[in-house]
């Protein structure tokens, strides 16, 4: 399914994964206009991950970081509730410089 806003907002959650309270998507409805929640999973973070040396591995050697865990499942939890309401959350890797402006090109939206 294409998504397409044609205006509207795309909003990038970074830190602050809650639907209450989110300064973000506050400001977001305050427009009355459609959007869209979307998270990147930032290389630029995440790369570095990946050369440390005492980093621990599972049996795959992929690295075990309980900060990214946590991060992916309150994200699984967070589009869950968004699917309950008839929405739904984006989620990419990538550098966000980068994935964010391609992403509001493509759905073409006039606020991040």
């Amino acid at each position: 399914m294409e998504i397409i806003l044609n205006g509207g907002s795309l909003v990038w959650l970074r830190r602050d994964l809650r639907l209450e309270d989110n300064n973000a998507i506050s400001k977001a409805i305050s427009l009355n206009t459609k959007f869209i929640l979307c998270f990147v999973f930032d290389k630029k973070i995440l790369n570095p991950l990946l050369s440390e040396p005492l980093a621990v591995r599972d049996t795959n050697n992929f690295i075990i970081d309980n900060r990214i865990s946590f991060i992916y499942y309150s994200l699984k939890e967070l589009d869950k509730k968004l699917k309950k309401i008839g929405s739904g959350l984006i989620v990419k890797y990538g550098f966000s410089t980068k994935v964010i402006p391609e992403l509001a090109r493509k759905l073409q939206v006039e606020n991040v």
